[in-house]
């Protein structure tokens, strides 16, 4: 959205791994300079190695002139080093396009935190390939 705008912007962020071979993850963040919202939703299971979790995801985002969603697949927990990488392909939703996206996390294990286990982590997201 063209435009200048001041406000805050919130973002709580849920991994869980009720199982040993299961994750649910959740994301959702608000903006209200423009009221821009995005929620994100994956639940994976590990069916080939551990902690590497394939499963489907829904996104839903929008803001005040226009709401969108998509629906996908994901792989994620690929660990290379302090880098994790994951995959993402929309296959339906209001602009899923064919696209294959992917993202990646540099963990900080200094900072892990003692109770969970849980690395802080810087995301990146970039679009991997385009059809």
């Amino acid at each position: 959205m063209p435009g200048t705008a001041f406000g805050s912007k919130s973002l709580v962020e849920l991994y869980s791994t009720p199982t040993d071979k299961t994750m649910v993850e959740a994301e959702g963040s608000y903006s209200t300079a423009f009221r821009e919202y995005y929620e994100q939703f994956q639940v994976g299971y590990a069916a080939l190695w551990p902690e590497v979790y394939i499963g489907p995801e829904a996104i839903f985002l929008g803001e005040e002139n226009y709401d969108e969603y998509r629906f996908g697949a994901f792989v994620s927990g690929i660990k290379i080093g302090k880098v994790e990488l994951g995959f993402r392909r929309l296959l339906a939703g209001s602009s899923a396009g064919k696209r294959l996206l992917c993202w990646f996390r540099f963990l900080c294990p200094l900072l892990a935190d003692g109770l969970s286990g849980r690395y802080p982590h810087c995301r990146a997201r970039f679009v991997l390939a385009q059809e």
